[in-house]
């Protein structure tokens, strides 16, 4: 359990350290300047749902504790918390990026927007790694990582020649193919419960019919 939160934590940290860098590299010491104030205001969203994450998890670890309820809980928190504040920042980031210069507000704005987009499939993914580590499902949150950690980073790489509000798009499209890949375990369990509620159902109906013959 710990070397694969330990790997899926370093592959989902990857973004953070390596796409600073691309964007210097390739487009240069203004626009990683810009990058990075509208970064550092998009993370203080992303906390949010890291730090519901991580409650749940503590909270799901206990053997007493109803953990359907829990995860229903804990989503409707991301969801209370994130939306909302997502619609604030997209409306104010103009205003928000003022605080850095007018140059920063200029040419962030677009990153910033696209930044605080990438929070909904960031927060879907908190959540889905949530559900994998309570039930035990370890390989799917390596390979969502995987997927996160190396399509952020190549997308922001090859992405960069086209400026960089499309290379800062890497992030909700890294974060959606990551949630595809985190919510396999649960639409396989969904179908499986799908399989077998009529079986179970044609079942008690015959036993039913089998009960009715023997008392006739």
């Amino acid at each position: 359990f710990s070397a694969a939160s330990y790997v899926g934590n370093i592959l989902s940290l990857l973004p953070t350290l390596v796409v600073p860098l691309i964007v210097l590299d390739r487009l240069g010491a203004p626009a990683a300047a810009y990058y990075f104030a509208a970064f550092q205001v998009a993370t203080l969203l992303y906390s949010a749902s890291y730090a519901v994450a991580q409650a749940s998890l503590a909270e799901g670890s206990r053997n007493d504790v109803d953990r359907q309820e829990l995860l229903r809980r804990s989503r409707r928190v991301m969801v209370a918390m994130c939306l909302p504040a997502c619609l604030v920042l997209v409306a104010a980031s103009r205003w928000i990026l003022l605080a850095f210069g007018e140059r920063y507000s200029k040419h962030g704005t677009l990153t910033l927007i696209v930044l605080v987009i990438a929070a909904i499939p960031i927060a879907a993914n908190s959540w889905l790694w949530t559900v994998l580590r309570l039930s035990g499902r370890l390989k799917t949150i390596v390979w969502s990582s995987v997927a996160y950690g190396i399509s952020v980073c190549g997308l922001a790489w090859c992405l960069a020649p086209r400026g960089l509000t499309t290379l800062t798009a890497a992030w909700p499209i890294g974060g959606l193919l990551s949630v595809a890949v985190a919510a396999l375990p649960q639409t396989e369990r969904a179908r499986r419960r799908r399989t077998a509620r009529p079986q179970r159902s044609a079942v008690r109906a015959e036993s039913q019919r089998g009960a009715t013959r023997v008392w006739s």
